[in-house]
């Protein structure tokens, strides 16, 4: 008859005390938490949490609580630990918990899910939290300077936010009708010039939606945000690649897209163009796959299904292009 006496329990409020690097991608977290009793005073309270998701192992999931007055709020005695896969994303839902206690004294009294993602994802410190909202599938980031920060998105927006708190950001360039923004394809590789603003370039490395030396779009129409592949399993849609620069006016894009390399070959729409960065030398080195299908045979490569040969990776020093040094400077970095 003491059954609705779960209905007066809470858990929460959870408190990090350590955690532990156990493999390459598996950490270690141990919390304490807070019970709440709304109802009359129990006895002997014990939570133990149970986890259905593969990624969250519950290393030790007992708490013991001990007894809660009517109307009081405890911290647990001891400590609950879960080994999490930083690879994957938490989801608290598969967490729950059963609350045991007397007068009722039933292992399963309560279950319910806790609210425990502000909490579970510190890593070694760090917390996720929400900076920038209403994006669409972002891609890059980049940090200026003067505080303002570039974000490009995949189908091929570039926009810029003021500074960390800014909520409404100026879109800087709208290269949609350039990208093909399908599958693995789109704007994937964005850097600001090392000595940006002085000197006044965002270089910008995606998808074109057109075979070398077409005019785009050819899949796509102009300004869509997302564009087909019509036969995707089958012939594939033709496609390539562009590296250029675009020169920056303030916060907006002035001037021309000025193409660096645009002979990046992309048959079918898997492991496309890649990323952008600066090298030591100070040269820009752009990287690309090799723009196979998953599911059909390469016809270069008859009988062979997954293809997986070098990417290729571009050295430009301002305005030339070149295959990398032999060792690159980037080798084992």
């Amino acid at each position: 008859m003491h059954a609705s006496l779960a209905a007066n329990l809470t858990i929460g409020s959870y408190t990090q005390t350590s955690a532990t690097r156990v493999s390459g991608y598996q950490y270690d977290y141990t919390y304490t938490a807070v019970i709440t009793n709304t109802g009359p005073t129990i006895t002997a309270v014990i939570a133990t949490l149970t986890s259905s998701d593969a990624n969250i192992q519950i290393v030790d999931g007992t708490l013991t609580v001990g007894d809660l007055l009517a109307n009081s709020s405890k911290v647990s005695e001891d400590t609950f630990t879960i080994r999490q896969d930083e690879r994957y994303p938490l989801d608290s839902s598969m967490l729950s918990w059963n609350i045991s206690f007397f007068p009722d004294s039933s292992q399963s009294a309560m279950s319910l899910a806790p609210s425990m993602e502000s909490a579970l994802t510190s890593l070694n410190g760090f917390q996720d939290s929400i900076v920038f909202s209403s994006l669409t599938e972002p891609t890059v980031v980049q940090f200026a300077s003067d505080g303002r920060v570039f974000v490009a998105e995949k189908n091929g927006i570039i926009k810029v936010y003021d500074n960390l708190s800014a909520t409404t950001p100026t879109v800087f360039a709208d290269l949609r009708t350039q990208v093909h923004n399908f599958g693995n394809r789109g704007l994937l590789g964005m850097v600001l010039d090392p000595n940006f603003p002085t000197n006044p370039y965002v270089y910008v490395l995606y998808s074109y939606d057109s075979a070398i030396g077409g005019t785009a779009p050819r899949w796509g129409t102009p300004g869509g945000t997302a564009d087909p592949c019509p036969d995707v399993n089958g012939a594939g849609c033709v496609a390539s690649a562009r590296l250029s620069r675009l020169q920056a006016n303030g916060n907006v894009m002035t001037g021309a897209e000025q193409v660096l390399v645009e002979d990046w070959f992309q048959q079918y729409p898997g492991q496309s163009i890649g990323a952008l960065g600066f090298g030591p030398d100070g040269a820009l080195y752009a990287s690309g796959g090799d723009g196979a299908s998953s599911t059909v045979v390469d016809p270069a490569r008859p009988g062979i299904r997954t293809m997986i040969p070098p990417t290729k990776v571009e050295r430009c020093v301002v305005r030339t292009c070149a295959v990398p040094p032999t060792p690159s400077p980037w080798m084992g970095q």
